[in-house]
C-alpha cells in the first residue's frame, strides 16, 4: 500500500518541478521579449532623430546656397536720402501696416522674448461667505450622492507622433515643390503645415519658406510679410536671422534702401556670428 502512495507522491513532486521550470522559462522569454521591443523602439527613435538631423542640415545648407545667390546680382538701388529715425534707441525693427518702417509703429523687440517670462500673479482671495445655518449645509447623504469628478484624461503618444508625422511629410512635400520651382504648390503646403501645426518644430521653417517661395518669383512685395512673420510669430526660432537679411534684400530690391539699410542693420546687430550677418555687412556697403 505504501508503494502506490509513494508513486504518486514523487510524481506530484515532479511534476511540480516541471511546472515551476516552466514558469521561469515563461518569465524569461516574457522579459528578453520586452527588452527586444524596448531596444527596437529605441532604434526607430534614433533613426527619425537622424533623418530630422539630416532635414535640418540640409534646410541650413540650401539657405545658405539662396543667400549666396542673393547677394551675387544685387539689383540696381535708386539713390534716396535715408531717415536716421528709422531705427529706435535700442536697434528695434520699426514697420508700417503695408510691411514697411514707420517712427510711429510698434518695434519688433526680440530681447524682450529672451527673457524668462513671469508667472501670472496669484488671484486675489475670494471673500468669505457669510455665514449659514445648518439647514443651509449639504447633508452626508447629498455629498456621498454627488458623483466624483472625472479624472483629466491625458493624451495617448500615438496621435502625437501621427501629427509629427504628418507635419515632417508637409514639410518635404513643400520643400521638394519649392526646387522644382513648382510655387503654388510650396506656398498652399507650408501654409497648410502652419495652419494645422503652428507649433511644430519645423513651423518656423516653413514660414521662412514660404516667404521664398514669393521672393523667388521676385514678389519681393508678398515676400516681406512672410519674412516678417517669421521674426513675430517665430522670435526665438532658428530661421529669425535668415528672415531679417530677407526682408532687407527685399526692401533693396523695391529701391527702398532706407528700410533695407534699417534691417539689415539689424541682423549684424542682433546676430553678430551668423552667416546672416556677414552677408547684410556686405549689402549695407552696397547700399548708397
Amino acid at each position: 500500500m505504501r508503494a502506490p502512495v509513494l508513486a504518486i507522491t514523487l510524481l506530484a513532486a515532479g511534476c511540480g518541478g516541471a511546472m515551476a521550470n516552466l514558469r521561469q522559462d515563461n518569465q524569461r522569454l516574457a522579459g528578453e521579449l520586452a527588452s527586444t521591443r524596448a531596444e527596437l523602439r529605441g532604434e526607430r527613435r534614433k533613426a527619425k532623430d537622424l533623418a530630422n538631423q539630416i532635414l535640418v542640415l540640409t534646410d541650413r545648407l540650401e539657405a545658405s546656397a539662396v543667400h549666396g545667390v542673393s547677394i551675387a546680382a544685387p539689383p540696381p538701388l535708386p539713390v534716396e536720402v535715408l531717415d536716421p529715425d528709422a531705427l529706435t534707441e535700442g536697434g528695434s525693427l520699426i514697420t508700417d501696416d503695408d510691411g514697411g518702417f514707420d517712427d510711429g509703429a510698434e518695434p519688433i523687440d526680440l530681447t524682450a522674448e529672451l527673457e524668462p517670462r513671469r508667472a501670472p500673479p496669484p488671484p486675489p482671495p475670494r471673500a468669505a461667505p457669510r455665514a449659514a445655518g445648518l439647514r443651509d449645509l449639504p447633508t452626508s447623504t447629498e455629498l456621498t450622492e454627488r458623483p466624483p469628478a472625472a479624472p483629466p484624461t491625458r493624451p495617448t503618444a500615438a496621435p502625437r507622433a501621427a501629427a509629427t508625422d504628418d507635419a515632417i511629410t508637409l514639410y518635404q512635400r513643400g520643400m521638394a515643390a519649392l526646387k522644382a520651382r513648382d510655387h503654388a504648390t510650396a506656398i498652399t503646403t507650408f501654409r497648410a503645415l502652419i495652419a494645422a501645426y503652428p507649433r511644430h518644430d519645423y513651423a518656423d521653417n516653413a514660414q521662412y519658406w514660404l516667404g521664398e517661395a514669393f521672393y523667388d518669383q521676385k514678389d519681393y512685395a508678398r515676400a516681406v510679410p512672410e519674412f516678417r512673420a517669421t521674426v513675430s510669430s517665430y522670435p526665438l526660432g532658428n530661421k529669425v536671422p535668415d528672415a531679417l537679411l530677407k526682408v532687407g534684400l527685399s526692401y533693396a530690391a523695391l529701391g527702398e534702401p532706407a528700410k533695407a539699410r534699417a534691417a539689415l542693420e539689424q541682423v549684424v546687430r542682433q546676430f553678430p556670428t551668423s552667416p546672416s550677418a556677414a552677408i547684410a555687412a556686405t549689402r549695407l556697403e552696397q547700399l548708397p
